[in-house]
């Protein structure tokens, strides 16, 4: 498609080479390009105090010949990289990556980052700046390199792996690291020449639909969700169950209370919370626990997230839940003592991923009012403590409301 370059890495500089799996994009003329979809999954990555997001699309791109043209145009895909900030949603930056036929590379996405370069994945392992997204390097250009890559790279996705940063086992079942300052490969048991942060790995792309994992400690008191028939429960008790819900909340304590479980891990990025282990009550009370009223009905595909605490040292946790069965989400955060800090309305009609922060957290999923099987994706930023939304469509890059 079109004029294509290859990159070979060299010290400083990149250097023009042969074949390889990548091909940097350069576009000769005029293309009309669709809109994007995302290829999950998200990044979230800070540098210093800097809050970034990433997130790599996909467009149909189709050239545009002149009128009086003889020949059948150009067409496939072309992959960008986009970065925004965390908290604002404003956009940094959209790189182009690489053109490629139509349909191909279906497991593309963004790996992780490690030394402000960002690991992707397209049919094959390459490197982009997180500072603007310019390509480094390919994995023809770290063969090139690298001598004793004599077995070759893995061109699967799930080949890759991160430790102390990003590892691979090549056809000989040899572990090698790749140094992300100068694409060197080492064996992976050796240590890292010099110091390296910490890589910062992309968040999977997954459901949410598990209710029963719903037990949160905060502030000595403990949130659940039972039935919404349940006239007393004992929330530290969470029925499972895909009906519909009510939040309860009681105290840790009193002479017939049990010793709470230890408090759950706070949630990881894009993962399902871990539930608690299950404490043993004795019969509950219509004392011992009271209806949280979040919303004048029951709630739909409710589900709690995690425990937050602010700067302020105010604890609370946080509900991601539907109004009414096949509604957009709604996000709400509540304090220790029942009462609502603030409720605010989603633009998602599902939620597949999410990305805690200090100061805000950040939600993707599908763009409520769109199809299932041909809607777009959106992605939605809020501030944890006002609940003040910041919403962005995938397809248009444009801000949204709710």
């Amino acid at each position: 498609m079109g004029l294509r370059r290859t990159l070979l890495i060299s010290t400083g500089a990149l250097a023009l080479g042969g074949a390889g799996v990548w091909a940097a994009f350069i576009q000769e003329g005029s293309y009309r390009l669709g809109q994007a979809r995302l290829m999950p999954p998200l990044l979230r990555a800070r540098f210093g105090t800097e809050d970034r997001l990433y997130g790599m699309v996909r467009r149909r791109e189709e050239e545009v010949l002149p009128s009086l043209s003889l020949r059948t145009p150009d067409a496939g895909d072309r992959f960008d990289l986009c970065a925004w900030n965390a908290a604002t949603l404003e956009p940094i930056f959209t790189a182009p990556l690489i053109s490629v036929a139509s349909g191909d590379n279906g497991e593309a996405g963004i790996l992780g980052e490690q030394n402000a370069t960002i690991w992707i994945h397209i049919g094959g392992i390459g490197a982009a700046s997180a500072v603007d997204g310019r390509m480094l390097a390919d994995m023809a250009g770290i063969l090139a390199r690298n001598a004793a890559l004599s077995n070759g790279m893995p061109e699967s996705r799930a080949a890759f792996r991160f430790e102390t940063g990003l590892e691979f086992t090549d056809a000989m079942r040899s572990n090698w690291r790749i140094d992300p300052r100068n694409f060197n490969v080492t064996p992976a048991r050796s240590a890292p020449v010099g110091a390296l942060a910490m890589p910062q790995a992309s968040s999977p792309w997954v459901s949410l639909g598990i209710r029963g994992q719903a037990q949160v400690q905060a502030g000595g008191t403990w949130f659940g969700l039972l039935d919404a028939a349940a006239t007393v429960g004992d929330p530290r008790q969470p029925r499972p169950g895909t009906g519909p819900a009510r939040l309860w909340r009681t105290v840790a304590g009193g002479a017939d209370a049990p010793t709470p479980p230890s408090a759950p891990a706070p949630i990881a990025a894009g993962k399902p919370p871990v539930p608690s282990p299950q404490p043993d009550p004795a019969a509950p009370r219509a004392s011992d626990s009271a209806l949280v009223p979040v919303e004048d009905g029951p709630l739909f595909d409710a589900m709690l997230l995690a425990e937050v605490r602010l700067a302020s040292g105010t604890p609370g946790v946080l509900l991601l839940y539907r109004a009414a069965s096949g509604a957009p989400f709604r996000l709400a955060r509540i304090g220790a003592d029942g009462t609502i800090a603030w409720r605010t309305a989603l633009p998602l009609a599902s939620v597949n991923t999410l990305m805690p922060g200090e100061a805000a957290l950040v939600l993707a999923g599908r763009k409520a009012g769109t199809d299932a099987t041909t809607g777009t994706e959106a992605i939605a930023s809020l501030d944890l403590a006002t609940g003040a939304l910041r919403a962005r469509d995938i397809a248009t890059n444009a801000a949204i409301s709710a």
